[in-house]
């Protein structure tokens, strides 16, 4: 496939382990390791785009050389997660042997099968894959790649050494993305573009990709002339309002004179913006926790993140949208009561002490 069809993920995910950009302290042990050719059964967990797929499959490269494709099955197990593949498709592979290429001495020769999306598996599956780790010790190592590692059994994991890999940082982030821009000849209209990418991703190096890819193929087709990205873009891309849309809406539904008024913006604004209650709670709660609250603010706030879950939960058991939404504007104007009313006590207070 032709490097201009790719995926951005795939056309740039990297192919050593030297090329990563985050998660330095596993690298370093996984290097280690394959110096001292003591690999043992892998266990990757973490967030989505962290590196954990990427890191796998340069280290396959760095065990096994870039032409030796029969020493790597790579399966998904969400799709292939029944006891049926790993007795057949899993089984047949470990139970073959393959000889490597002359470049690579035999301590190096071990197989490698890499389960992405290893929660997912049947309990059935687990069990029966816990017996080839057993049986095949000698000539193959298995890596686990999940999101959540209570979804994998104790029996996997005691057999496993663990790796958690953590969000990126945004310097991390920012490396990334800086290569890609070069690689596809793109720029930025303004600096904050590049915070825009960052607040998207919350770490997601992979959804950081996709999000640009998106960008860059709606502006080039639809602003040819000036095809420079803006912070705009970015939001438009991912289906979300702009941070300052966000802020002026509920500064009209805290001022609004009357609640109808107020459940009126709120109506509005998520028919225009095609935006879903659920996600509207999550990003005023995203804003709402990267604020500086004064002290005699927090209860307040405690309180109002309590009945954001509450309403969250009920959206989620699918009631009434309207009746919500009613919920999520009469919390968001009581929160907004209470910090006018802090805040006429705090001035009141100063003007006693003078």
């Amino acid at each position: 496939m032709s490097t201009d069809t790719l995926p951005w993920v795939e056309k740039y995910r990297p192919l050593t382990l030297q090329h990563l950009v985050s998660n330095n302290g596993i690298v370093h042990k996984l290097t280690r390791l394959h110096a001292r050719a003591a690999v043992p059964n892998l266990l990757f967990y973490g967030p989505p785009g962290t590196g954990k797929t990427s890191t796998i499959l340069a280290y396959a490269r760095t065990m096994h050389g870039e032409g030796n494709t029969g020493m790597l099955l790579e399966l998904n197990a969400s799709d292939e997660r029944n006891i049926a593949t790993i007795k057949k498709t899993v089984y047949q592979f470990v139970s073959n042997r393959t000889l490597l290429g002359n470049n690579h001495s035999a301590r190096h020769a071990v197989k490698l099968v890499v389960l992405d999306e290893a929660d997912a598996m049947t309990p059935d599956a687990q069990d029966a894959l816990t017996h080839l780790m057993d049986r095949y010790a000698r000539q193959v190592r298995f890596c686990l790649i999940c999101n959540r590692i209570s979804n994998v059994s104790a029996a996997v994991q005691s057999r496993c050494t663990k790796f958690r890999f953590a969000p990126l940082e945004p310097a991390q982030v920012r490396k990334a993305v800086q290569r890609v821009l070069d690689g596809e000849r793109l720029r930025l209209r303004t600096p904050e573009v590049l915070n825009a990418i960052l607040h998207v991703a919350h770490g997601d190096l992979r959804r950081c990709f996709n999000v640009l890819q998106a960008c860059a193929t709606l502006v080039r087709y639809q602003r040819a002339d000036d095809p420079r990205l803006t912070a705009a873009d970015i939001y438009t891309a991912i289906g979300q309002p702009v941070p300052a849309q966000l802020q002026q809406l509920m500064r009209h539904v805290i001022a609004a004179p009357t609640f109808a008024r107020a459940y009126q913006y709120v109506r509005h604004f998520m028919l225009h913006e095609a935006i879903s209650l659920d996600d509207l709670i999550r990003l005023w709660h995203n804003q709402l926790s990267t604020t500086d609250t004064l002290q005699q603010q927090q209860q307040q706030l405690n309180t109002h993140y309590t009945t954001l879950a509450c309403i969250e939960r009920r959206i989620q058991h699918n009631t009434n949208t309207y009746l919500n939404a009613a919920c999520f504007v009469s919390a968001v104007r009581r929160l907004g009561s209470a910090k006018t009313a802090d805040k006429d006590d705090a001035t009141l207070t100063s003007h006693q002490d003078v």
